[in-house]
């Protein structure tokens, strides 16, 4: 684990050196952030986890017009590591939007059994990544430091391309997409909380030793189709 947060603290080092002189393009009008653009093939179904992962609070930063560039900064130094760690446990992101990042997990069939694994130990190491290397590195950039948030399920999800020809755009549609969103504006800085079916798909040992029931409050719109109960949430304790 030691050997791993130490890559990861020498990849957001370069990062952030790499930031600094993009960062001063911007700042002198030669450059502007350009959106990555994903190439992709025909649609399909597949039963997959889906992990979205947030900075907290982070929208702050880009209320007022001087504090853009910290942010860009930020955004430039955090979220390339945090990209390095859903690749490095098989993981596809599909989506960038500033500081939120909606990742795909066991799109393979044979990763499809272990994907509610491999995406949590990413998550493990995103919320450790933030708050034991980046908060102290970069995170007094901020007056409330910097933390994020993690939601997480599992279930059927139909992978569509939207776009013109050529130039189109992965987008993920199904509950499981809106419910790791859902738990994610929940979930409290650096927790994990996962879906029901993300949690069943876990050793029965492991999850009733890390994770403990979560109140997901009285606007919680989702049920379980088996059960016709409200559909559980779970987060991660340690």
């Amino acid at each position: 684990m030691q050997d791993y947060f130490d890559i990861l603290r020498d990849d957001m080092t370069a990062n952030y050196k790499a930031a600094q002189g993009r960062i001063t393009k911007i700042a002198d009008g030669k450059i502007s952030p350009l959106p990555d653009n994903l190439l992709v093939g025909e649609a399909n179904s597949y039963y997959t986890t889906v992990l979205y992962f947030d900075l907290v609070k982070f929208s702050v930063l880009t209320r007022t017009g001087s504090d853009n560039l910290n942010a860009a900064l930020l955004l430039n130094t955090v979220i390339p590591t945090v990209l390095k760690v859903i690749s490095d446990f098989n993981g596809i992101t599909v989506t960038i939007l500033g500081d939120q990042v909606l990742a795909l997990f066991g799109l393979e069939a044979r990763e499809a059994a272990g994907s509610a694994k491999s995406a949590l130990q990413a998550a493990l190491y995103m919320t450790n990544f933030i708050e034991h290397l980046a908060d102290k590195f970069i995170g007094r950039m901020l007056p409330q430091g910097l933390k994020c948030s993690i939601g997480m399920d599992q279930g059927p999800v139909h992978i569509a391309a939207v776009g013109r020809r050529g130039n189109n755009s992965l987008v993920p549609l199904g509950p499981p997409t809106h419910i790791a969103e859902n738990l994610h504006f929940l979930a409290g800085d650096n927790e994990i909380w996962v879906g029901e079916n993300c949690y069943l798909s876990l050793e029965e040992e492991f999850r009733g030793k890390f994770f403990r029931k979560a109140s997901t409050g009285t606007n919680w719109p989702w049920m379980s189709t088996e059960t016709g109960e409200s559909y559980m949430a779970y987060k991660f304790v340690d």
